[in-house]
């Protein structure tokens, strides 16, 4: 079986590299310079006359495209996707909700780009189970769910060893951005605030659950929602986007910015690093993305936090599977959607629901370094045989089974 992966970020790499330790796999990798089509569109179109040209000329059983970078306009009309031409699956595996790309790249277009993505030759996959659901009922096609993942090799207990970047200890460390508070109408934060409380309360529900229950508490962001459906496309306009993105974004906001306020008066030694965070957080802007410096600063830590993010609902970051990998002790304040029983909980995560909770569990696990160790060994070994990139090949063949030839 050939596939052809189209790649952007070291993270598709990864996957490609752990794709090829498969015997009975052709991978194929595509590089879409996506970086340089904001300022240069004429790049953007000669990257989708090459990725046609490459699908003819290799005719791979199925495409796999990651945020839908590899769903691209052929000249400025906008007319002509991609995706309307390919002649084989595409596997669309969003680790992000397409919302954001939409305003990102397609804005002015976002009828044609959904057309694109509802084309015949496409198949979605959503990190988030919940996401999956929601985007079934815009794209009126069933989208299925696979979670991310993490290459084993790259995050390990002696990656960081390797970085040339060190990092001083820390109790508690987090990785991820703050979100700024969107602006707003008084009316639409009151519905906005609510909604996002009834996100939290309720993270199984999707947006089409919650009008089930809520539309007459939030008038207007279901009255928009609902307009949205008759033209589905409409789930990318302007209106309908920065109501839905502003709900996410007040979601997120509660998710980090409230417990890791909570969490820094409880600790002497935090570090926070990703940006638009206030003055008083000390945060570091000076990011970093690859494995041995993402490695060395997690086993620098205690404590590893994973808080959730603005547009996931259930769905397990990416970041959650590295911190365990590479043997340090991942600490969340939600379940996570690998656990749905709680029978992993101090086996190999922690969970926590209050800044207190948390100072007790840091004294508990950095006074008993057996306990720790046990911990961190038990989550690297967890993740290798259900986590990795090879895993989730095993669950995405199964929904092409149908569709292609598997030789």
């Amino acid at each position: 079986m050939k596939i052809l992966i189209l790649h952007h970020t070291f993270w598709i790499e990864m996957l490609a590299e752990c794709w090829r330790e498969l015997t009975g796999l052709e991978i194929i990798t595509f590089h879409l310079p996506v970086m340089s089509w904001t300022e240069n569109p004429a790049a953007k179109f000669e990257s989708a006359r090459l990725l046609m040209e490459t699908v003819k000329k290799e005719k791979p059983s199925f495409i796999l495209d990651i945020n839908g970078a590899g769903i691209i306009p052929f000249d400025e009309t906008h007319k002509h996707w991609t995706a309307s031409e390919f002649s084989v699956p595409c596997v669309e595996w969003w680790w992000d909700d397409p919302n954001n790309n939409s305003a990102l790249f397609y804005d002015i277009h976002y009828q044609a780009w959904f057309e694109a993505l509802t084309s015949s030759a496409m198949i979605h996959f959503f990190w988030d189970a919940v996401l999956a659901e929601e985007y079934s009922v815009w794209f009126g096609k069933k989208c299925f769910f696979a979670p991310t993942a993490v290459h084993p090799g790259a995050f390990n207990p002696d990656a960081g060893k390797l970085s040339g970047r060190k990092f001083k200890g820390s109790d508690v460390s987090f990785l991820g951005s703050c979100y700024p508070s969107p602006d707003l109408s008084r009316e639409e934060f009151r519905e906005l605030d609510f909604l996002s409380e009834k996100r939290l309360a309720f993270p199984q529900k999707n947006y089409f659950e919650l009008m089930k229950d809520l539309s007459g508490e939030a008038p207007l962001f279901f009255k928009t929602l609902k307009a949205s459906l008759e033209i589905p496309s409409a789930i990318f306009s302007s209106d309908t986007h920065r109501l839905r993105n502003s709900l996410n974004t007040l979601t997120g906001i509660k998710r980090r910015k409230k417990p890791l306020a909570e969490i820094m008066e409880k600790f002497k030694s935090c570090l926070i690093v990703g940006n638009g965070y206030p003055p008083s957080f000390n945060a570091s802007t000076d990011t970093f993305f690859q494995p041995l410096e993402l490695s060395a600063c997690y086993k620098a830590s205690v404590f590893n936090l994973d808080l959730g993010n603005a547009q996931s609902f259930t769905g397990t970051n990416m970041r959650s599977y590295e911190i365990m990998s590479c043997g340090a002790l991942l600490v969340r304040n939600e379940k996570p959607d690998f656990d749905p029983d709680a029978s992993l909980e101090k086996h190999v995560y922690l969970r926590f629901s209050s800044a207190g909770e948390l100072h007790e569990l840091y004294r508990e696990y950095s006074a008993d370094k057996g306990k720790f160790s046990e911990i961190c060994a038990n989550a690297r070994q967890y993740v290798i045989e259900n986590h990795s990139w090879l895993n989730r090949l095993a669950a995405i063949i199964p929904v092409l089974s149908e569709k292609i030839s598997l030789k």
